[in-house]
């Protein structure tokens, strides 16, 4: 667990979509709503608030491309 609430919306979206894959890798049948899991992700950096939020979004986005690629 490492403290990235201070990082901006750009590195945000980086850190999110890194993790998505990361975690695609490991969990590729992926079941239950992807912002929840996002959002634990969140929490995991410390990000609270509008910070988890987006973060949440953006890994969410990532993992809705990850499963429907072919």
């Amino acid at each position: 667990m490492e403290d990235f609430s201070q990082l901006g919306s750009a590195e945000q979206h980086a850190l999110a979509d890194a993790d998505a894959m990361a975690y695609f890798q490991d969990h590729n049948d992926i079941k239950g709503d992807v912002l929840d899991i996002g959002e634990a992700h969140a929490f995991k950096h410390h990000l609270i608030g509008h910070a988890a939020s987006i973060y949440s979004v953006f890994f969410a986005n990532t993992i809705r491309v990850l499963t429907t690629k072919d």
